[in-house]
């Protein structure tokens, strides 16, 4: 049996010569509010290149797709 669960690149060892840790980048509860309330009003604006911009910043290693695949938004402006 295998099994990986690391996405990071900060690993370490436990006691177990098998078992490795990671410490994963997080946030900070009122930099992750801000992130929410920056998402609520551009979505609410319809703005999808903001939101892309926004998870771009917020989340490390995020790469949004090219074109914009969001079915409702391609509906309002055909």
């Amino acid at each position: 049996m295998y099994e990986e669960l690391l996405i990071g690149d900060n690993v370490s060892p436990t006691d177990h010569s098998r078992i490795l840790k990671a410490q994963e980048e997080c946030l900070a509860k009122e930099v992750l509010e801000d992130y929410l309330q920056q998402i609520e009003v551009t979505e609410e604006q319809g703005n999808i290149e903001g939101l892309k911009a926004i998870l771009k910043e917020a989340v490390p290693g995020f790469t949004p797709e090219e074109q914009i695949v969001d079915v409702i938004f391609l509906q309002k402006n055909n």
